[in-house]
Order: C-alpha cells, then sequence, then structure tokens
C-alpha cells in the first residue's frame, strides 16, 4: 500500500513539473498569424534563445477562448502601435509546440 502511494505521488510530481513558464522576453510584434481560430503565431523583432526550433511563439491550442482572444487583441494592439510586449515563456523542451515558443503570459506596454 505504501509503495503504491509514494509511485502514485511521484507521478502526480512529474506531471506537474512538466511545461512551466519561467522565463520573460520584451520586444516589439513583427507579425501575427492567425491560421484558424486553434493556430496563433507571432514573431518578435528580436527572440530569445530556446530549445525550440523556430524563432517565433505560438499560443496553446488548448488555451481557453477568451483568454486567447485577449492574447491576441493585445499582439494587434501592440502591432498596431509598435509597442513593446512582454512575453511569458518556457525554457525547456516541454515547452515547444510544434518546434514553437509556447507563450504562457503576455503584457502589453
Amino acid at each position: 500500500m505504501k509503495t503504491a502511494f509514494t509511485a502514485i505521488a511521484l507521478l502526480f510530481v512529474s506531471l506537474s513539473a512538466n511545461a512551466d513558464y519561467n522565463a520573460n522576453f520584451t520586444s516589439t510584434v513583427q507579425w501575427i498569424k492567425i491560421y484558424n481560430h486553434d493556430t496563433v503565431y507571432f514573431k518578435l523583432n528580436e527572440h530569445p534563445n530556446t530549445l525550440c526550433d523556430q524563432d517565433y511563439f505560438i499560443l496553446d491550442s488548448l488555451m481557453d477562448d477568451a483568454l486567447k482572444e485577449r492574447f491576441i487583441t493585445m499582439l494587434l494592439s501592440a502591432k498596431t502601435n509598435n509597442a513593446p510586449v512582454l512575453v511569458g515563456y518556457g525554457t525547456e523542451t516541454e515547452d515547444c509546440r510544434s518546434g514553437r515558443s509556447l507563450a504562457y503570459a503576455l503584457t502589453h506596454y
């Protein structure tokens, strides 16, 4: 019984240790591409060094629709006004989606 409990506890710890927002980067928006409701990419004029293959960000397709709409609105506003945005992202391989850095948080200045 004790072994089963320990195994289950370790499983939950390992699952929660995956993708995590632990870094920030500030730049202006170069472009935004919305392919469908679930696929939104954006590129900053400068990009942080990440473990992902591509030099642009992606919004998670599992993100709540209302939150995704707020992110898109902030990105479009920042692009229109050439204003900087602060992007919160993760620095691990699990923070990449299809080779792109996953954006967890966004602040428009």
